[in-house]
This record gives structure tokens, C-alpha cells and sequence, in this order.
């Protein structure tokens, strides 16, 4: 007899596997008689039927696992989703999130982080320009940049501006960097003012 979750096929045991068949009556697998034999459903199909009929494929971007007798056994792989709770449309994780294994929802990236779409790792998940980070699984994952600090894109860590500038916190370009008191010009070139002047503002 063919239970689900399994296929009939014409061949032996000894020809195509080294370990001896599944017992009779074994739930995932049952053999049967003559040199016909009954295979597990691979993994990624699910057949929920007796007899010989072939076993049927989950749909894209989801899998399930040997010897599965439904498709509501079929969950989104990593980086995929059913976004809309249906099963049967996995679909890639929106920016800004990951999924790291089968089944579930899509998880948030830590905050003021971003990552692409389908990402499938928490590591995916870069600090914002203006903030800096080196451990994704950390509790505080990206820190704002200081004063004086600027950071164009993860994963960079906060640059110091250049001698006698400054600029405000979480500054995400050079050009943020101003010239302090005293001092004029360019951000990459500040000089102190010349004799008998003053600059009292950044």
C-alpha cells in the first residue's frame, strides 16, 4: 500500500541505496512487494494522497522537508516571505529586513540600519550614513556619530574631521565639517584668521 508523502517506483533497494528500506507500515516511507518500493517525497514537494501518482512540487521560493503529506507544508525559504498570508506567494523580504531560515516572517533590521531587499542575514542589515556599527547582533547596533564625526556609509566607521573644523552629530559628508571659531577657509584647509580680526561662530 502507497501512503502519503510517498512515490512508487520500479526498482530495488540494493540497486540504488547502500542502507536497507524502511520497514513495513513506516509512516514517511513504506516498501512494498515484488521489487516495486515506495520513496519518500524529496524535499521541496509533499504528496497528500495514497497511490502511485507523482509528488507534487511546492511553489517558488518555498520548500518543505522529505516526506511531507500537505502543501501547507511548503514555507518560504530564507529571504522570501508570504507577505500577504498566502502560502503560496512567497515573496522577497522588503528592504530593511531579513530571513535568515525557512518558515516565519520577515525580521526588522536593528534600528537605524538598512539592508536589501531578500536580504537573508541579520549581517545585511548596514549602519545609516551618520552612524556607525561593527556587530550586527548586538543589543545597540548602530551608534550616532559624534560631533566632529561624519560617516558617508557603513560599514565606515565615524571619520574625524579635518584639524580645526567641526560638525554636528551624525553628519553623514565632509562638507558637514565647518570651520570652528577662529579659524576660516575651507573644511579640508581651515587657517586661523589673520592679525587683528575675529570669527566667534562654526
Amino acid at each position: 500500500r502507497v501512503v502519503a508523502g510517498t512515490i512508487i517506483r520500479d526498482c530495488d533497494w540494493s540497486d540504488t541505496f547502500p542502507w536497507p528500506p524502511p520497514t513495513d507500515g513506516a509512516p514517511e516511507t513504506t516498501a512494498s512487494s515484488g521489487s516495486d518500493m515506495c520513496l519518500a517525497c524529496p524535499q521541496g514537494f509533499f504528496k497528500s494522497a495514497p497511490g502511485s501518482a507523482a509528488c507534487g512540487e511546492c511553489k517558488s521560493n518555498s520548500t518543505s522537508v522529505p516526506a511531507s503529506t500537505l502543501e501547507s507544508a511548503c514555507e518560504c525559504v530564507a529571504g522570501f516571505s508570504d507577505l500577504n498570508g498566502e502560502t503560496s506567494a512567497c515573496q522577497e523580504c522588503p528592504a530593511g529586513t531579513y530571513k535568515n531560515d525557512t518558515g516565519g516572517a520577515c525580521k526588522p533590521c536593528p534600528a537605524n540600519s538598512q539592508s536589501a531587499q531578500g536580504s537573508t542575514q541579520q549581517t545585511s542589515c548596514l549602519c545609516n550614513a551618520g552612524w556607525t556599527g561593527t556587530d550586527a547582533s548586538a543589543d545597540v547596533y548602530c551608534t550616532m556619530c559624534e560631533a566632529g564625526e561624519y560617516s558617508a556609509a557603513s560599514p565606515e566607521v565615524c571619520q574625524r574631521c579635518p584639524g580645526n573644523s567641526t560638525s554636528p552629530e551624525a553628519s553623514i559628508d565632509i562638507s558637514a565639517c565647518q570651520c570652528g571659531p577662529g579659524f576660516t577657509g575651507h573644511h579640508t584647509a581651515c587657517e586661523a584668521c589673520p592679525a587683528n580680526t575675529y570669527k566667534n561662530v562654526t
